[in-house]
């Protein structure tokens, strides 16, 4: 029922807004919304990759990133003089570790992928805040994460602001 806010959703993952037991098991998922009738927010604005939104006075990239669900995405900021890169990863990396992909929606195979193609090509000062515990980098991750060990860097998203 929020006016005048909106709500930033990939499309992969839009149908989670109106129905968020989809991503949770069975059990959680009825113990949690059972019963609940959602509705979608009146200001849906999906996000692409390689997106840039224009938010506070911030250039923010969008970067398609599924694996924990089709939808995930991180969002970077560009270097801005003496501050590197900065990436919001969500529940993709994690320092020392990554993302669940046992629930619904969730795909081992596509967090390597998106591991390779989206953390992997960046700088490794680049900082990396991610969804849960504490704050690292790209640099400490490619040589301490076991996740990326086996990872080489794929085609990367646009570099470019």
């Amino acid at each position: 029922g929020a006016k005048d806010v909106p709500a930033y959703v990939h499309p992969d993952d839009r149908d989670l807004l109106t129905d968020p037991a989809k991503g949770l098991s069975l059990g959680a998922g009825q113990q949690m919304f059972g019963g609940l009738e959602l509705s979608e927010p009146d200001d849906v604005k999906e996000l692409s990759d390689g997106a840039v939104l224009e938010l506070a006075g911030l250039s923010i990239t969008v970067d398609h990133a599924p694996g924990h669900t089709l939808g995930s995405v991180t969002f970077r900021t560009p270097p801005a003089g003496e501050i590197p890169d900065v990436m919001f990863s969500g529940d993709l990396l994690f320092e020392g570790s990554i993302g669940r992909t046992d629930l619904p929606g969730g795909s081992y195979e596509q967090i390597l992928e998106s591991l390779s193609r989206v953390c992997l090509t960046m700088p490794d000062e680049t900082v990396v805040l991610p969804g849960h515990g504490g704050q690292t980098t790209i640099g400490r991750e490619r040589a301490a994460n076991p996740f990326l060990a086996d990872l080489t860097p794929a085609e990367g998203p646009t570099k470019g602001f």
